[in-house]
């Protein structure tokens, strides 16, 4: 094996280096984990799946890198176009040519910034098809992990239709451009689908280089498709097929705390480790393929955007996101910013991509535009133990952070004045940012899981999947073990605390009987408290948010005329709301939000908004 030394291999593990390959809609956004020192390892080039399961395996998968990186490989995390941080949207046309030409361009970069001929490859189910159908279109990929992958697109698509229906999301079907399909509340078009079902590796087979071999691994539920290990036998790959335990923990939803899959871990590192690859003949050439610092496309409503790594230097590491801007140099003279926050654990593009596209958007009219990872999500540096339940997304360490990426954006010039969006917790903390500084002017709320954070409240939550135990079907999953253990615990937690913690606060509510006085609810005050400071806000609740049902029931929505400056949508209908699955309701979303952030715009005067307008179109 070869001992790097180039200076592209320079740098620890946690030295992450954001990179965009190639430009416009076909850009492709990576992530380079260099080894701690000089390289022993073969590159790996690695890239997840389409849609909700992206989210959920992100985790696992950053992790899968720092690993690899610390064991000596060089390792490149890659989103597809059109997907995660990269150029382009769902909706653009030829976007699985894209998908496969941009794997071929990270492998490429890959190759030539590691001086070797070729590199391995891990993908997750369609990511893997799609750099086995980049290898098999002559990409430097010698050596391929395929985990949960078909052998060709029309398994996939069949599958994702599957997905599809189950979701019996009614909502969407009236907004779904004909012949396309909403998985998980990102879009496949009808042109992107019958593209993908016509992937077939098979089909384009050149001789892999001499040497090369395939690690097939299943998934709890699935053997490996016996028809990709066929296909890739007959194509001259050396195939070895094993068991893929930790894939269901991988796809589970993103705020649950996750244990690395170390079996699939420690089997890849063996396997790696048997890799033949070599070194570039002669010197490597300085006009490689490029990686740039910064990204330049047109943006959906006219104008063009630069977007670039935004990083805040914190006692415990960096926090990451990514700054859009208009490409211009053009933007209101008023310092107002967008800031979006996470959506509990799910990374700073947001969920169904929301915080990509209202960040452009808002880029292209001139208002800068942060979407950011706090501590221990996406792409920020962990600061101590990972939360393993959603009340550790409601720290007080959060709101510090918020507050230390409007310093930083405010002493890098990009704004004063923040309008803060987030959903679920990260509505939590634009709501609580725009109650303790001074420079958040208003806070756009999309299903929060809390207003004014009460634990008693979250255990009240709790105690209520207990009751779900009067079901016989809840009983018959718990025997067949299809109830974590955790979601059990969390019930039991709820049952046990919840009373003992009401009892903790009976002395208080006597004491305020007793003297006649009105306990006011806390977010009443709250809610007063913005009012008074002048601020605004907007609030959207979905059909079946605890939150939801809670300020029904107390009241709160009927006194809702108190506070003015707070807009109130209730969204009503079937599908998965709390995340904006269905597509129908990403459109309202959008729109309000669009709404709110013009009046925010509007405040500061007719020629202000004038200039940020034809800075948009041109």
């Amino acid at each position: 094996m070869r001992d790097f030394t180039s200076a592209a291999m320079s740098g620890g593990a946690s030295q992450m280096r954001p990179l965009y390959l190639g430009s416009g809609a076909s850009a492709v956004f990576g992530i380079y984990h260099p080894p701690p020192e000089a390289a022993t390892g073969v590159p790996v080039l690695m890239c997840g799946p389409l849609g909700f399961d992206d989210v959920c395996s992100h985790a696992t998968r950053r992790r899968w890198a720092e690993h690899l990186a610390a064991e000596g490989h060089p390792v490149l995390r890659i989103d597809l176009p059109g997907t995660g941080d990269s150029g382009g949207t769902p909706r653009d046309a030829g976007l699985v040519r894209t998908w496969v030409a941009g794997a071929d361009a990270a492998a490429r970069w890959l190759a030539h910034a590691t001086a070797t001929q070729d590199v391995a490859a891990i993908g997750v189910g369609v990511g893997g098809l799609l750099l086995r159908a980049a290898a098999a279109a002559g990409a430097p990929l010698r050596d391929l992990v395929l985990w949960g992958t078909p052998a060709n697109g029309r398994k996939a698509t069949r599958e994702l239709r599957a997905f599809a229906r189950l979701e019996k999301a009614r909502l969407e079907d009236d907004v779904v451009p004909e012949g396309g399909l909403a998985v998980g509340g990102y879009l496949l078009t009808a042109e992107t689908l019958g593209a993908l079902a016509e992937v077939d590796p098979a089909a384009l087979d050149a001789a892999p280089p001499g040497g090369a071999r395939a690690l097939l691994l299943g998934r709890e539920d699935t053997a490996v498709d016996e028809a990709l290990e066929r296909a890739l036998a007959s194509a001259g790959y050396a195939t070895t097929t094993a068991p893929g335990p930790g894939h269901a923990e991988m796809m589970d939803e993103p705020y649950l705390g996750k244990q690395p899959p170390a079996e699939v871990f420690a089997r890849v590192d063996a396997w790696l480790a048997d890799a033949v690859w070599a070194a570039v003949d002669g010197p490597v050439p300085d006009d490689g393929p490029g990686g740039y610092a910064t990204l330049e496309q047109p943006a959906a409503d006219g104008g063009a955007v630069r977007e670039s790594p935004f990083t805040i230097e914190q006692p415990f590491g960096r926090l990451f996101g990514v700054l859009a801007e208009p490409a211009s140099g053009r933007v209101h003279d008023h310092g107002l910013c967008l800031v979006l926050l996470n959506a509990g654990a799910q990374r700073h593009i947001g969920p169904n991509r929301m915080s990509v596209e209202i960040a452009r958007r808002w880029a292209a009219r001139g208002v800068p535009s942060l979407r950011f990872d706090l501590a221990n999500v996406g792409e920020s540096d962990p600061d101590g133990e990972p939360w393993d339940d959603v009340e550790g997304f409601y720290t007080e360490a959060y709101g510090a952070q918020v507050r230390s990426v409007l310093d930083a954006l405010q002493a890098a010039g990009r704004g004063d004045r923040f309008v803060l969006m987030g959903l679920c917790s990260g509505g939590y903390w634009a709501f609580e940012t725009c109650l303790t500084d001074d420079r958040a002017v208003s806070a756009l709320m999309l299903n929060p899981g809390a207003l004014v954070w009460d634990p008693v409240r979250l255990l009240a939550w709790q105690s209520r999947r207990f009751a779900k135990l009067r079901h016989t079907h809840v009983w018959l999953r718990l025997v067949r073990g299809e109830v974590p253990r955790r979601d059990l615990a969390r019930a039991i937690r709820g049952v046990v605390g919840w009373p003992l913690a009401t009892l903790r606060r009976l002395p208080a509510r006597l004491l305020a009987r007793f003297s006649r006085a009105t306990p006011q609810d806390p977010a009443d005050a709250a809610f007063d408290r913005l009012r008074d400071a002048g601020k605004r806000g907007l609030l959207i609740f979905g059909a079946g948010e605890q939150l939801r049902a809670d300020y029904e029931n107390t009241g709160l929505f009927a006194r809702f005329a108190r506070w003015p400056n707070v807009e109130l949508h209730l969204f009503e209908g079937e599908g998965q709301a709390h995340e904006l699955q269905p597509l129908l309701l990403q459109q309202r979303a959008h729109a309000l939000a669009d709404a709110a952030i013009e009046r925010e715009v509007a405040l500061a005067g007719p020629d202000t908004v004038v200039a940020a307008r034809s800075a948009a179109s041109g």
